[in-house]
């Protein structure tokens, strides 16, 4: 009987619109005015408005015909994955090798995450209030802008990873097996982008197993996972064959697996709080080349993502840089469970949305 008014209802709903229009103008003039302003006062010190990790060179030379390499006159490379790169080879065709076009597909990718951001969020059951307080720190967050203003896979992989995690609770809801076959799809163009999810179904299946015990359908989400694994073997699947006729070794997706996991094992070991991360960021790229100088010197000059001579080189490399990573972990063991006790958390946190 004293529940909110119709009237009072209308104006919440505008209130909300007009806070996401505003913080979408702020993300739009950061992105298209501030970024530029930016980069000429403070050059180098921020990497805005430049296409990063060689995702343009492997889409230019795609567009060139070169096929996919780093290098026109190099061989063909597994560096990279593919999904951000035809992203790229896409923009490069129509508007050629432009920044400006790159930050314009980010902008309407990042409308797309806030929508699922939001289709996301009422599946869960969380008010429009929050889901638009939350979207509007999303739109004008320093982090997220910088990444829209660079030529990387970061946006396009946020946009994925919404995707694949509403497909994922809709079959977690529904026990469907349509959308389990729908998330695991989507995943594996997701992997193709950032290999760094291709151990989520590892991680998925234990949170299954401790959600299916607690609602009683564990039979029902265990096919669901099965299901998943298979949709994202099979997308990933001309992918793997690629890289085997390649180099003759399995190769997932990429072949710098190696230097992801050194600097992360080497960043975690090292840090003590999130304001060191970027100088634990140059330090772990500095102790990179400088261990790889002792184990081959045809890594002497190898800086944070080298070019190599052949698919050989690539493997080699980063199974150099496993091998180190190992040997940190092996002195010291124990602080993984660090990591492990920061992940418990964001399991706990997912399993109370998911009801029963």
């Amino acid at each position: 009987m004293f529940g909110p008014t119709e009237e009072s209802k209308r104006y919440l709903r505008s209130s909300l619109l007009l806070l996401l229009a505003g913080a979408l103008l702020i993300n739009f003039l950061i992105l298209f005015v501030g970024t530029e302003l930016f980069s000429k006062m403070y050059p180098g010190l921020y990497r805005m408005n430049v296409f990063t990790d060689g995702y343009d060179r492997i889409a230019q030379n795609i567009v060139d015909g070169h096929g996919y390499k780093l290098t026109p006159e190099g061989n063909e490379t597994m560096t990279r994955e593919p999904g951000y790169i035809f992203l790229l080879v896409t923009l490069f065709y129509v508007w050629g090798k432009s920044i400006v076009a790159v930050k314009i597909a980010n902008f309407i990718l990042v409308i797309f995450a806030v929508f699922m951001m939001y289709r996301l969020g009422r599946l869960m059951g969380l008010s429009p209030t929050v889901i638009t307080i939350a979207a509007a720190f999303f739109l004008v967050h320093p982090g997220i802008i910088g990444l829209q203003s660079r030529g990387g896979a970061d946006i396009l992989f946020i946009c994925q990873l919404l995707c694949v995690l509403y497909a994922l609770q809709k079959g977690i809801m529904s026990g469907s097996s349509g959308y389990f076959i729908l998330a695991g799809a989507l995943l594996g163009v997701t992997v193709l982008t950032r290999s760094l999810v291709l151990p989520f179904p590892g991680i998925l299946l234990i949170f299954l197993i401790w959600t299916g015990m607690k609602q009683h359908n564990l039979a029902t989400l265990l096919k669901g996972w099965v299901l998943l694994v298979v949709a994202m073997l099979i997308v990933m699947s001309p992918w793997v064959v690629r890289n085997y006729r390649l180099s003759g070794k399995f190769v997932p997706v990429g072949s710098i697996s190696g230097m992801a996991i050194y600097h992360n094992v080497y960043i975690n070991k090292q840090s003590d709080s999130i304001d060191r991360f970027e100088t634990l960021t140059r330090e772990a790229k500095q102790a990179q080349a400088d261990a790889l100088r002792a184990v081959n010197e045809d890594f002497a000059q190898a800086t944070y993502f080298p070019i190599f001579k052949n698919p050989e080189d690539e493997i080699a490399f980063s199974n150099s840089l496993k091998a180190l990573a190992i040997e940190i972990i092996k002195d010291d063991p124990l602080f993984i469970f660090g990591i492990m006790h920061h992940f418990k958390g964001i399991l706990t946190q997912w399993s109370e949305y998911v009801g029963p």
